[in-house]
């Protein structure tokens, strides 16, 4: 559990934990980095691997997800490796999310604002929404990332909940959603 400001978790192997909330790590406050770091087998309520939220007195997270690896992580809820539950801009960059299992983003669930993800690749992950990543809220750019075999009811790679997300120079190849109207 971290509240506070300036954290780093660099290099880092979290394997088979349980909580309620960021089954390896639960991160309120601002300014963060996570690079180079594994996250294998954890599970929670949100946020399987990963729950991240604002602190009560900054709107701003401000934290970097970077070159770090999520398999085999469950949420039963939201966020099968990262639930960014609330707060503006993080970023997520050349990482890899590998069968994440979730009832909203079977990789990520994203409530924030304002954030990135690049050059990310989403390989078999499954939810009921959105197979790979859950947007519910604007103002995200995903952008030179690989959606592949991820499967959902609704939205196999992508579901989008909100407005004046960006969606760019991205692939997605064999994606499935089993939902017919």
């Amino acid at each position: 559990y971290w509240c506070g400001h300036y954290g780093s978790v660099e290099g880092s192997n979290f394997t088979n934990n349980t909580a309620n909330y960021g089954g390896a790590i639960y991160w309120s406050g601002t300014y963060g980095n996570i690079t180079d770091s594994r996250f294998i087998n954890n599970n929670a309520t949100d946020g399987g691997a990963v729950f991240l939220t604002k602190c009560v007195h900054e709107n701003d997270i401000k934290i970097t997800v970077d070159g770090s690896y999520f398999e085999q992580n469950t949420a039963s809820r939201d966020g099968g490796a990262i639930n960014w539950n609330d707060g503006s801009n993080v970023k997520v960059t050349s990482s890899q999310f590998a069968n994440n299992t979730a009832n909203r983003g079977g990789a990520l669930f994203i409530n924030g604002t304002n954030g990135l993800i690049k050059t990310a690749n989403f390989t078999a992950n499954e939810a009921i929404h959105g197979g790979a990543v859950y947007l519910n809220n604007e103002g995200l750019t995903l952008t030179e990332s690989n959606f592949t075999e991820n499967a959902a009811i609704q939205g196999g790679a992508i579901y989008v909940g909100a407005e004046k997300d960006i969606i760019a120079n991205s692939s997605f190849n064999n994606n499935n959603a089993t939902y017919n109207l």
